[in-house]
């Protein structure tokens, strides 16, 4: 069996007693919880989903981006939260190669590990020393830390005013903060949707942090050798990009399952024709599978491409490739928020019920399908808003967003 094989293998074998029943049966008070339970946790991380992107040398798996990236479509399929959750904390280990080795060791070392992000707004960083060793104050709070109580450590930003040069701006770090060292704040996650992804809000106060754990909010200066093993981590930032659209994929293929499933006994209100039989049911149906289709092969093709640029050790990426990452990702997850419309519209009344068919055993998720993918569509990474920062670069202007220089 492939990676990939082995990896599906251990979301979904077992019937009722996988990790994917597990999920799809605990998807509900897990959005009430706004947290996945531990439970579940210890099934993903015993099966290796939270080491995907980990160097070997860390205890982690070392795969690459395309399986990475279907992991995590395969896992919001069941349960968009979660699949969330493990897209967030593999990236982070991504980030271990801006970091020095002795940080590796420090933070990324281990199979077990879990990690959590909170990039905005930045922390206040005061240069400071304790005990001989230099480092940084941090004061602050950051909200949208995904599955930050399981995490061990948070990768967040922090700012030193007290750095700044003359009249230009502070210098912004990334910065990796233990999160048994940070304040939580369990209520500060009411959301539409994605609500077990427990993307709580973290404060830090008087919170030391050594110097090795700092390193300049800028493309990568150097990357130490067992990071340069794999095309993976010479994609730079760009697996956190395109995997944001794998948990909207998911969502959207669950969708269309659903409604498959519905249609085969429920007969609408006030019409004597099964659902299934309904011609704007099947024209509707048809069209939204294929755009979910072109939208993935076109996503799939843009990480397959940028992976095989890539290959060769000290290659980088190029900003077409960089360029077309972020174009696949945008349609991916606007392609399928438009699925998932579809499949609401087609659903009637069961498209906004929850709980159990009357009709059937089927549980109904459509509603909850809805509000996940509209959520995701926010992320300033995947939103509408990048495809004006592609155009001005085609139209031969200066691009607004920053990151493509990474």
């Amino acid at each position: 069996m492939s990676n990939l094989q082995t990896l599906l293998a251990a979301i979904n074998d077992g019937a009722e007693q996988s990790l994917a029943a597990r999920l799809r049966a605990e998807s509900s008070a897990a959005e009430q919880a706004h947290n996945i339970s531990d439970e579940a946790m210890h099934a993903m991380r015993n099966a290796g989903l939270f080491r995907m992107w980990r160097p070997k040398v860390y205890g982690g798996l070392e795969l690459d981006a395309e399986t990475g990236v279907r992991v995590f479509e395969e896992l919001s399929r069941h349960d968009a939260s979660a699949g969330w959750n493990a897209h967030i904390s593999n990236v982070v280990d991504i980030y271990g190669a801006w970091f020095p080795e002795s940080v590796g060791k420090r933070v990324f070392a281990g199979p077990d590990n879990v990690y959590s992000g909170a990039l905005n707004p930045p922390f206040l960083a005061t240069p400071d020393e304790r005990d001989g060793v230099r480092g940084y104050t941090l004061q602050g709070r950051a909200p949208f830390a995904s599955g930050v109580s399981h995490a061990r450590w948070v990768l967040a930003l922090a700012v030193a005013p007290s750095e700044a040069q003359g009249e230009g701006p502070p210098p912004v770090f990334f910065t990796l903060l233990p999160k048994d060292q940070l304040e939580v704040d369990q209520g500060s996650w009411e959301t539409l949707g994605m609500g077990a992804t427990g993307s709580f809000a973290v404060t830090a106060g008087d919170l030391f942090v050594p110097g090795d754990q700092f390193v300049p909010l800028a493309p990568r200066q150097f990357i130490a050798p067992h990071y340069d093993s794999q095309p993976l981590y010479r994609l730079s930032i760009w697996p956190l990009v395109s995997a944001l659209g794998a948990p909207a994929l998911g969502v959207a293929r669950a969708a269309i399952d659903d409604l498959v499933a519905l249609a085969s006994f429920k007969v609408p209100f006030y019409t004597p024709r099964p659902l299934r039989e309904r011609d704007v049911v099947q024209s509707r149906i048809g069209r939204a599978e294929a755009q979910l289709g072109s939208a993935r092969a076109y996503f799939y093709q843009a990480i397959r491409e940028a992976s095989a640029a890539v290959a060769e050790p000290g290659s980088s990426l190029s900003q077409a490739h960089k360029h077309q990452i972020q174009l696949a990702t945008c349609n991916a997850i606007e392609s399928a928020c438009e699925v998932v419309q579809t499949v609401f519209e087609l659903a009637g009344s069961s498209g906004f019920r929850r709980g159990k068919d009357p009709r059937s055993d089927m549980q109904l998720r459509f509603e909850k399908y809805l509000r996940d993918v509209n959520t995701m569509t926010q992320h300033a990474f995947g939103s509408k808003s990048r495809y004006e920062s592609i155009g001005q670069i085609m139209l031969g202007l200066e691009s607004d967003w920053p990151f493509f220089a990474f």
